[in-house]
């Protein structure tokens, strides 16, 4: 009798057909592609996480992960886009993103996201101060207190007094918090709650419900160093990373650099030139058009030479995006060499940070290499053959090697001569034993 029934009941469920993927799919690939272009297989895999999180109605936390410059507050605002749109249509999402302006080559302008996206970077916050930041506080609560709304208020409410907007109640809201790892460690109990959908209140309205903090939108945290659990709750850090991606360096991202490089400075030039348009209607008759028109139309991208130079840098040691970028800026505007604008970006952390950063990259390169059963000794000296055999293609340039020259006191000749020894005394060493 139980079977019967049990089958009738089946006749008469219709079985829901899940959609293979949301409408506004395709339009939110295109854009990502945009922001983060580039087809090396770490970018790819990235950017198809970053929309697998943008999708999925029943994760709100994401934690970035990524070496200082990357590219991390870049993936943060693109994520809040994608969010943004994911339940539209495919023409709405394909409208909404197309109206995003842009603040640099591929930075979303906050004056696109103001009226549902909030950032705030955890590194030089005074302790005093961000309970109320991120929490908002009550008039009168401390010296000098007035009332105000903290980051999670102002990105569920669209900043807006009132109704939220439209996004931000598409959205619920989404933050951002850069460098979370640097959040005191007296307001992770807080950070807690709120991301676990508790209840905060405002500094100076504890326990009074019109003074509650409840936030059900979006949290996007990033962060290029490791969260001790000594110093940072393990049950937070369980809580951010919902979803944990992790933005490849242009280190991992080899096969795109001339593709990002030429990108980027398209965007810088194009960024120029609306700047200049812009300031022509703001103060029309005011501006000295044929100046900077003429100073806009002189600008030109870079040559072959630049590109083929810049792609040779190792900008994992100068900030990777962020160091790419100011030396393109400084390239385009000022037609400076790029060998010498190289030479003054500033070499990002200290000796320390930087060897654990080689350490790191030579773990991931022979984690790359194929399992043949030969020790460790031996893929490193494949390593280090692969290594002579890029400085000496490096070096076939004059200029670089007129500049290695002139920083280690050799002539360009005895330069030559000891990279080319270098690769033969090591490809004599492979035959040594483990």
């Amino acid at each position: 009798m139980a079977a019967t029934l049990e089958n009738a009941m089946r006749k008469d469920i219709t079985p829901v057909k899940i959609p293979v993927a949301p409408p506004a799919l395709t339009a939110m690939q295109r854009f990502l592609e945009r922001m983060l272009p580039g087809s090396a297989p770490a970018m790819v895999d990235f950017r198809s996480q970053l929309i697998s999180f943008a999708i999925n109605p029943a994760t709100n936390n994401l934690l970035i992960r990524g070496p200082s410059g990357s590219g991390k507050s870049t993936a943060a605002r693109a994520v809040a886009a994608l969010v943004r749109v994911a339940m539209l249509t495919a023409e709405e999402a394909e409208r909404v993103l197309s109206a995003l302006k842009l603040e640099g080559p591929n930075l979303i302008s906050m004056l696109s996201l103001s009226d549902w996206y909030v950032e705030l970077p955890m590194t030089g916050l005074v302790e005093s101060l961000a309970d109320v930041q991120l929490f908002g506080s009550v008039k009168g609560a401390y010296t000098g207190a007035i009332e105000g709304p903290g980051i999670f208020e102002k990105a569920a409410n669209g900043r807006m007094k009132g109704s939220p907007t439209v996004a931000a109640a598409l959205t619920g809201g989404v933050v951002f918090l850069d460098e979370i790892g640097d959040v005191p460690q007296v307001l992770q109990g807080k950070l807690l709650a709120i991301l676990s959908g508790g209840r905060v209140h405002r500094v100076g309205g504890e326990g009074d419900p019109n003074y509650a903090v409840d936030f059900d939108g979006t949290v996007i945290a990033a962060t290029w160093k490791s969260l001790d659990p000594s110093e940072f709750r393990p049950d937070l850090l369980a809580r951010i990373a919902g979803t944990e991606v992790a933005v490849p360096g242009l280190d991992r991202r080899a096969g795109d650099l001339e593709e990002i490089i030429r990108t980027v400075a398209d965007g810088v030039l194009h960024m120029i030139r609306s700047r200049i348009e812009h300031a022509e209607r703001t103060e029309p008759g005011s501006v000295d058009k044929a100046y900077w028109r003429g100073w806009s139309e002189a600008l030109t991208g870079l040559g072959d030479r630049d590109v083929a130079m810049l792609t040779k840098t190792d900008w994992s040691v100068y900030g990777h995006m962020r160091g790419l970028a100011a030396a393109i800026r400084q390239i385009l505007v000022f037609r400076e060499d790029v060998a010498n604008v190289v030479a003054r970006l500033p070499l990002i952390g200290d000796a320390d940070s930087q060897s654990t950063g080689a350490a790191i990259s030579i773990y991931d390169r022979l984690l790359r290499r194929p399992p043949d059963g030969t020790g460790i000794a031996s893929h490193l000296r494949a390593l280090a053959l692969e290594d002579a055999r890029e400085l000496r293609l490096l070096l076939d340039d004059t200029e670089m090697r007129g500049r290695l020259a002139r920083s280690l006191g050799l002539t360009e000749a005895k330069i030559r001569t000891q990279t080319l020894e270098l690769g033969r005394t090591r490809r004599r060493s492979m035959g040594d034993g483990e």
